[in-house]
């Protein structure tokens, strides 16, 4: 995936993408979407994917402002980042949330998601 799609991306977003992200995504591999050795279902999106997704998203990407959605479980549940923070953490948003307090924490940061996905044990949380 090459730079101009993270350019893209961020300048839909307002907001730059963390860096960590940027890097696992241009990374030799980096894993796409199946099931985690947890159980876990997870999906990750490209920077392209995820404006799609914010289209589909339209008017509920203004009740959170900051979002980016990196990913989901596949179906209903979706990864964001909640870029108004610095690290952005990573939530999990329904398809229907009306906003941020709705959403539950998954990571502090988008490392700690990479990491766990790339050891197998990233578990969803629905509570927090």
């Amino acid at each position: 995936m090459d730079d101009q799609e993270f350019t893209d991306a961020e300048k839909a977003l307002g907001r730059p993408l963390p860096a960590a992200w940027r890097t696992y995504l241009q990374g030799e591999s980096w894993f796409r979407r199946g099931w985690m050795p947890s159980g876990a279902y997870v999906w990750l999106n490209s920077p392209r994917e995820m404006l799609d997704v914010h289209d589909a998203w339209d008017q509920a990407t203004d009740e959170h402002p900051g979002i980016a959605i990196i990913g989901g479980d596949g179906s209903r549940e979706q990864f964001v980042l909640d870029l108004r923070s610095d690290p952005a953490p990573v939530l999990l948003a329904d398809i229907t949330s009306s906003g941020w307090e709705s959403a539950t924490r998954q990571a502090s940061d988008v490392s700690q998601l990479i990491d766990r996905i790339e050891a197998g044990t990233f578990e969803f949380s629905f509570e927090d």
